[in-house]
């Protein structure tokens, strides 16, 4: 890969033009590569994004002003335009590097990418104070090389994680009209939940048919469920749910074990036997933790623990534990049979041709998919309401290592939202102002942006037909409330149409979130609010891996590309016969049989790479 961009750079001396910024002017103009635009609909090139038009009316350092041309690619196309680009040698003065194939350290090294290092500490202290109050991210946006710490690209940050836009959801509706009210609740006074975490039987059927309620007490809320869905269901929905834990949510593994026996009976009696309780990804499990990480905590691959080791999971009691609770649903019939072979689905978009004809009961997906969304008036979907949740705590698998525990690993966004350079085809008189630009975007104006203009800038961009079309004079007002806390409440028409939302702000380009763009009021109904805040509940604390493989030498990359490739295509085979009990997750022998399996794949040597990396990140 070197040899290549070495290629690459020689061809470079032989290039006169570089499309990236021509210099020496007042007036310069900055050629930008970003994965993704919007719709042509609002506008034919992301200059004319009202944010971007108005930061191109403003001077910079120098007395500079800075045009702005981006380079979008055709959407499945996104590596490939960026690799093009760099192979050519025609590539742009900034660059997003999110699909690059090579390591900043390596487009560093070979004459691509700018050492900005002198010049954000003299043009950019909006940006170095922020990092300065975010040291757990700080080293992040820098690059160790050579016994130094250097800016070699400029990150987007915020100052809390962007909300979740996936998570687990559930059919409400039919824990109302297939559910029994639990008789009896846990007891978490008693001496028995106090000292175990549960009751002695926490999963409420085998309480109920070995007659042992330790730990449990009688419910004083015992009625059958009803629910009111009065006019605007997504706002006026109420019901009396409660789940065996004795709340209104399920927390617990036994509390969805209960609620997957009800989709069962739910599903049995509408006559479906093409639905199923649960839907579960094609490989068993996700990279990032999820639903894993509540067996134990961790993934099934490399994470970073609390003392700032790289734990492999891949061969841990947690995967056990987690595998265990896979056989047990698939073998009572709460897992599709041929769930294996959707191959091609996202996480959080499996089968979904199944789940929006309302034949799922708990599955992993979208906002767009929150209460009465998928509600179209079919026999299965009249009366459909889903309810986001919380990852569950196991109560009932594994040993005490893997139950009680708080998950910890899933797909959660980082503070860290994007990562650019500026290559050499900025002229380096021309830094100054360019980083200026960046900073700028610390500034509380900078950050606004990502919430659209106001009415003062909006008067001075030269093309305002986009808010003119729908109406906007202002895309957003600041609300204070009686704490003092603002936030931003946005134009009534951006609340109500997502797409145009953010074709009207800064969504694609660097930007920087403050509370008052994060906590944006967008004019979600209550249960959007509602669910959404269950997906974000915990925090990811120990899914931090990926943030730093970015930090890794050429070779060392290699190796955990090679490495992870190997392991994640033996375990889209191997979990699967667990899982569907080709394989016993319950006798030693086969485990054994499995780990000695995954350990010839050497993962104990990216653990090695990553713990070097957390020593130069965290070590005195």
């Amino acid at each position: 890969m070197k040899k290549a961009l070495t290629l690459v750079l020689a061809l470079l001396l032989c290039l006169s033009t570089l499309p990236g910024m021509a210099s020496g002017s007042d007036s310069i103009k900055l050629t930008i590569w970003i994965p993704k635009g919007e719709d042509s609909v609002y506008y034919s090139d992301y200059s004319l994004n009202p944010a971007m038009q108005y930061l191109q009316t403003l001077t910079w350092e120098g007395g500079v002003k800075i045009s702005m041309e981006f380079f979008v690619p055709i959407s499945g196309e996104e590596k490939n335009s960026f690799n093009t680009y760099l192979s050519t040698g025609e590539y742009c003065g900034m660059m997003n590097l999110a699909y690059s194939d090579y390591s900043i350290e390596e487009l560093y090294a070979n004459g691509i990418a700018r050492d900005l290092t002198e010049y954000v500490e003299t043009c950019m202290p909006n940006y170095l104070a922020w990092l300065d109050a975010n040291p757990d991210v700080a080293k992040l946006c820098q690059t160790y090389v050579d016994g130094e710490w250097k800016f070699l690209s400029i990150c987007g940050c915020a100052d809390v994680p962007s909300k979740a836009f996936e998570g687990y959801l559930y059919r409400r509706d039919w824990i109302v009209n297939y559910g029994s009210c639990p008789e009896y609740v846990w007891d978490f006074e008693s001496d028995y939940v106090i000292e175990h975490g549960h009751p002695y039987y926490p999963v409420y059927a085998q309480a109920e048919s070995e007659d042992d309620w330790e730990g449990w007490k009688e419910n004083e809320d015992y009625e059958d469920f009803w629910a009111e869905y009065g006019d605007d269901p997504d706002n006026t929905y109420v019901d009396n749910v409660i789940f065996p834990s004795g709340g209104s949510e399920p927390l617990y593994i036994s509390d969805w074990e209960w609620m997957l026996e009800v989709f069962a009976a739910a599903l049995e009696d509408l006559g479906v036997t093409d639905g199923y309780p649960y839907a579960l990804v094609y490989n068993g499990y996700t990279g990032c933790g999820d639903l894993f990480s509540s067996f134990g905590g961790g993934v099934p691959q490399w994470a970073r623990n609390q003392d700032n080791e790289c734990v492999f999971g891949g061969t841990s009691d947690t995967f056990r534990a987690y595998l265990e609770c896979l056989s047990t649903w698939y073998e009572r019939g709460w897992i599709e049979p041929g769930y294996d072979q959707h191959s091609g689905d996202m996480f959080y978009a499996v089968n979904t041709s199944k789940t929006h004809l309302g034949k799922v009961g708990l599955w992993q997906g979208r906002v767009a998919e929150i209460g009465t969304a998928m509600d179209v008036d079919t026999e299965l979907t009249d009366g459909l309401i889903a309810f986001g949740c919380k990852l569950p705590i196991n109560d009932v698998y594994g040993s005490e290592e893997q139950q009680n525990k708080i998950p910890d690993s899933f797909y959660q966004f980082s503070k860290i939202n994007g990562s650019y350079m500026i290559t050499n085809a900025v002229a380096e008189e021309d830094l100054p102002a360019v980083l200026s630009l960046l900073d700028f975007m610390y500034t509380r104006e900078g950050a606004l942006l990502s919430c659209g203009l106001n009415a003062e800038q909006l008067s001075k961009i030269p093309d305002k037909s986009l808010y003119e079309r729908f109406g906007i004079d202002s895309a957003y007002t600041i609300i204070t409330d009686e704490n003092g806390e603002s936030r931003v409440q946005f134009h009534k028409a951006l609340c109500e149409d997502t797409y145009l939302r953010n074709a009207s702000i800064n969504n694609r380009w660097l930007s920087h979130g403050i509370y008052d763009t994060w906590n944006a009021d967008t004019g979600d109904s209550w249960l959007h609010t509602y669910s959404v805040g269950k997906w974000d509940a915990y925090e990811n604390t120990e899914y931090k891996a990926l943030d730093v493989v970015k930090l890794m030498t050429a070779d060392e990359s290699r190796q955990y590309n090679k490495t992870l490739n190997y392991l994640n295509t033996f375990y889209d085979v191997n979990v699967v016969k667990f899982v569907k009990g080709d394989m016993d997750i319950t006798d030693d022998e086969d485990w054994e049989k499995f780990c000695k399996s995954v350990n010839k794949y050497r993962p104990e040597i990216v653990t090695g790479i990553f713990d070097r990396v957390f020593d130069v990140l965290y070590g005195e």
